[in-house]
């Protein structure tokens, strides 16, 4: 971001400063995802503006908003999410922390069952594992990952308007999930009863595993936003 004059920043943001003649340059923070425009405060940037070659400072001051918004914005909005609501105690902060790092523990663990289901059934696989051992496996973690499910829902049921928001979209997946663990269940039951073949029970299997896998990152990725 640079100008011909004099940005005062918040000197939290600013990690580099260069100065060419009457132009200074500024390196600002990168603080992270761009959050919605109505999730922070405005925030004020003040300049001085050299008096020759300048720009109309009406102009200049456009160009400053430009390109310091967008920085500043998510820095506020993360700044705030940390430090809490306007209004809200120590206490009711620290209850709202607590619940949201057991959400997101929660998903943490959600992830982790299937990724170990996943891994096992391959290894069942390339041992010849019997179908019934294989399909003990998979209702094992379908009924685990219903549990958790079940306790991320009542922890994030205590965030508010926010948690309901996550819960949303977690019982989306969810859903998805519980599909595909049945749709698994239903192929390896008649593959066991000699209703498929080989060559497209595999097919169905490799398909319906990538699903699972795809959902479990879904999960991942809501976690990472708690």
């Amino acid at each position: 971001m640079c100008l011909q004059g004099v940005a005062q920043l918040p000197s939290h943001l600013v990690l580099e400063e260069k100065i060419l003649d009457s132009t200074r340059c500024y390196r600002v923070k990168t603080p992270g995802p761009i959050f919605r425009h109505d999730t922070y405060p405005g925030i004020s940037v003040s300049a001085s503006f050299a008096s020759s070659q300048a720009a109309p400072a009406g102009a200049l001051t456009a160009l400053l908003a430009v390109g310091f918004l967008a920085v500043a914005a998510g820095y506020v909005a993360i700044t705030r999410q940390r430090r809490g609501s306007p209004g809200e105690g120590k206490a009711e902060l620290l209850v709202r922390r607590e619940s949201e790092t057991k959400a997101r523990e929660l998903l943490e663990k959600r992830v982790e069952n299937i990724s170990i289901m996943l891994d096992q059934l391959r290894e069942y696989r390339s041992r010849g594992t019997g179908i019934v051992r294989v399909i003990d496996l998979v209702q094992s973690c379908a009924k685990r990952d219903a549990e958790l499910h079940g306790e991320i829902s009542r922890v994030l049921s205590s965030l508010g308007p926010r948690g309901g928001e996550i819960s949303e979209r977690v019982e989306a997946v969810s859903n998805e999930l519980a599909a595909a663990f049945r749709e698994l269940l239903e192929t390896e039951r008649m593959f066991r009863r000699g209703r498929m073949d080989k060559q497209e029970y595999k097919k169905r299997v490799e398909t319906l595993e990538g699903k699972i896998m795809k959902l479990a990152g879904e999960l991942g990725k809501i976690a990472r936003t708690i």
